[in-house]
C-alpha cells in the first residue's frame, strides 16, 4: 500500500510542513475577510435579495423551536436539520431571534465555503502531487467572485458543494494512497452530499468509476478482493444520507412525491417559459452565461487548459480523471435540463467549480514552468500566472463593497423620498424588485408574461428589473414566448417615460441575486408606440 511516508514525489511537493500551513492560513484569511465583509448587513439583507433565504431560515427555526418535522420536501433536509442544532445551541447562550438566525445560518455559510476551499487544496495535493497546485487553487477559490457571493445566500448549493467535493477527495485518497478504508469515507461523504441535495446522486457513477480505477491499479488478488469494503460503502451510502434526514424515513412516501416533481421541473424547465435545446447553444449556454460571469473568463479558460492537459496525459493523471469525469458529467446534465432560471442558475453547477478552480491552477502552474524554457521565463511565468489571478481578485473586491448597498434598496430610499403614497404602483414580479412602505399601493404581477401585458394596468408607475428582463433579451434567439417578451419590454421602455434608473456604481457588482438594474417609468406620460403583441 502505498502511503504518505513513502511516497517520495508527493513528500517532495508536499515541501516544508511549516510553510505550507502559514501560506494556507494566509489564503484562509483573504477568504473570510471578503466572505465576512460587513457581515452583519450582508446576513440581515440576504433574507431580502434572496427570494429562498426567509423560507430556509423559518424553516429551521420551526425544526428548532417548534415542530420537529415541518411540511418540506422539496430538498432533502441536512442543510436545515443542522442549520437547526446551530440555532438550538445559539439560543443556549440566549442568541435568538429571526435576524439572529439569518447571521447564524450565513455564517454557516460561509464556515462550509472556508471548508470547500480546504477541500481544493488537498485534491490539488493528493490529485496532482503539488503544492504549488493545491495553494494555488485554494487562493483561486478564496478570491473567486461566486465563491465570495454565493455564502450570502441560504441555499443547499453551498452545503452540497463541499460534501460532494468532499466525496470525491475521500475517492481520490483512495486512489493515490491505496488505503481501503477511504471506501467507507467514500460511502459517508456520498451519502451526506445526497442527503443535501439530490443532484450529488451524480457522485454514484463517479464512485463507480472510482473502483474500477482502483482495479485497474490493483497488482494483487487479495486487493482485488474488496467486497466487505464495497458492501460496507454502500452501506454507508445510506447512513450518510438518513444521518441528517432521520424525518423522511416517516415522510418518505412524500419525499418521493415532492422529489418526482422537483425532477419534472428540471426536466419541462422553469415557469418562466425560457426553456430551449442545448444544442442551440451548442451546449456552452451554462459556460457562456453561467461560468464565465462569475468565475471570470481568464479562470474559466485556464480550467479548460488544464482539463484538456489531463485528458491528454491522462495515464499519468488518473486521479484527475476522476475529477474531469465529475466535472463533464455533471455539466452536461445541468446543460441538458431546461431549467436556468435567472438571474443565478449556475448555482446548479456550483458542485463542479471546485473541479474547475483545481484544472485552472493545474494550467497555470505547469504552464509558468513550461514559460520558464525560453528566454525571460522565470519573470513571465509568474506574471503569467499574476495577470490571471489579478481580475477575480479585484472583481470581488468590488463586488463586496456594493453588497451593502443594493440598487434595490436605493431605489427604495428615493420611490419613498420622491413619489406620493397615493401613487398605484405595478412591481414586475414577486421578486427582485424594491421592497416598499405598506403605505403605497402596490400590485405584483409578471409584465411580460403571456398576454398580460403592462398596457392593461391603469396605475402611475411600473417598476421593473434587470434580473427579469434580461433573460428573455439573452435568450430571445431560439425562444418565441422569450421573444414575445422581449418585444413587450421594447414597448415598455420606447413608449413610456423612465423616471429614474439604477445601477451599480460598477457593472461587475450584478453578481447573483445582488445589484439588478431597477427602472421606474411613469405610465401617466405614455406615448403611441404600438403595444399590442401577439403573445
Amino acid at each position: 500500500m502505498i502511503t504518505l511516508s513513502n511516497l517520495d514525489g508527493l513528500k517532495t511537493a508536499m515541501g516544508s510542513r511549516k510553510g505550507q500551513l502559514v501560506l494556507l492560513g494566509l489564503v484562509v484569511v483573504v477568504a473570510l475577510v471578503l466572505r465576512c465583509w460587513s457581515f452583519n448587513e450582508v446576513a440581515v439583507a440576504s433574507l431580502k435579495v434572496e427570494p429562498d433565504s426567509w423560507e430556509k431560515v423559518k424553516l429551521a427555526r420551526k425544526i428548532a423551536f417548534k415542530d420537529k418535522s415541518p411540511k418540506y420536501f422539496k430538498h432533502p433536509r441536512l442543510m436545515l436539520n443542522t442549520s437547526a442544532i446551530l440555532l438550538r445551541i445559539g439560543a443556549i447562550f440566549g442568541y435568538k431571534g429571526k435576524k439572529r438566525a439569518a447571521r447564524i445560518m450565513v455564517g454557516y455559510m460561509v464556515a462550509l465555503s472556508i471548508g470547500t476551499l480546504l477541500v481544493i487544496y488537498y485534491i490539488g495535493l493528493f490529485a496532482f502531487s503539488s503544492r504549488r497546485i493545491a495553494l494555488t487553487g485554494a487562493f483561486v477559490f478564496a478570491v473567486l467572485p461566486i465563491g465570495v457571493v454565493s455564502p450570502h445566500y441560504i441555499k443547499e448549493d453551498v452545503p452540497v458543494m463541499f460534501f460532494s467535493n468532499l466525496a470525491l477527495l475521500m475517492m481520490i485518497l483512495l486512489l493515490q494512497t491505496r488505503n481501503r478504508r477511504y471506501y467507507l469515507w467514500c460511502g459517508l461523504t456520498v451519502g451526506l452530499a445526497i442527503g443535501t441535495k439530490l443532484i450529488a446522486l451524480t457522485l454514484l457513477p463517479i464512485a463507480v468509476l472510482t473502483h474500477l480505477v482502483y482495479l485497474r491499479q490493483g497488482r494483487t488478488t487479495r486487493e482485488s478482493r474488496l467486497f466487505w469494503q464495497l458492501g460496507a460503502g454502500c452501506a454507508l451510502i445510506a447512513v450518510g444520507f438518513f444521518l441528517f434526514n432521520h424525518q423522511l424515513l416517516i415522510h418518505f412516501g412524500e419525499f418521493i412525491s415532492e422529489t418526482t416533481e422537483q425532477a419534472e421541473y428540471a426536466r419541462k424547465g422553469h415557469f418562466d417559459g425560457t426553456i430551449f435545446s442545448p444544442w442551440d447553444y451548442l451546449w456552452t449556454y451554462q459556460l457562456r452565461y453561467g461560468l464565465v460571469p462569475v468565475m471570470t473568463g481568464g479562470i474559466v479558460l485556464a480550467s479548460l487548459t488544464g482539463m484538456g492537459w489531463v485528458l491528454y496525459r491522462w495515464r499519468r493523471h488518473l486521479a484527475g480523471v476522476v475529477l474531469l469525469a465529475w466535472v463533464l458529467t455533471l455539466y452536461i446534465i445541468v446543460e441538458r435540463s431546461p431549467a436556468k432560471p435567472f438571474p443565478l442558475f449556475v448555482r446548479y453547477a456550483y458542485p463542479i467549480i471546485p473541479g474547475l478552480v483545481c484544472f485552472a491552477a493545474f494550467a497555470l502552474i505547469r504552464g509558468a514552468a513550461a514559460v520558464t524554457r525560453f528566454p525571460l521565463g522565470r519573470v513571465w511565468g509568474p506574471l503569467l500566472v499574476a495577470a490571471v489571478l489579478a481580475w477575480p481578485s479585484v472583481h470581488s473586491i468590488v463586488v463586496v463593497a456594493g453588497v451593502t448597498r443594493d440598487t434595490r434598496v436605493r431605489a427604495a430610499d428615493w420611490i419613498h423620498d420622491n413619489l406620493s403614497e397615493s401613487s398605484t404602483i405595478i412591481i414586475d414580479g414577486k421578486f427582485y424588485c424594491p421592497r416598499l412602505n405598506r403605505e403605497y399601493d402596490t400590485r405584483r404581477k409578471r409584465l411580460c408574461k403571456k398576454k398580460r401585458m403592462w398596457s392593461q394596468y391603469d396605475v402611475d408607475y411600473v417598476i421593473t428589473n434587470g434580473f427579469n428582463f434580461n433573460r428573455y433579451f439573452v435568450n430571445e434567439k431560439f425562444i418565441p414566448h422569450s421573444k414575445n417578451a422581449a418585444d413587450c419590454y421594447r414597448r415598455l421602455f420606447a413608449n413610456c417615460r423612465l423616471v429614474k434608473r439604477f445601477l451599480p456604481e460598477y457593472g461587475i457588482q450584478t453578481i447573483g441575486f445582488h445589484n439588478p438594474e431597477i427602472r421606474i417609468f411613469d405610465m401617466n406620460e405614455c406615448g403611441t408606440v404600438p403595444i399590442d403583441t401577439d403573445s
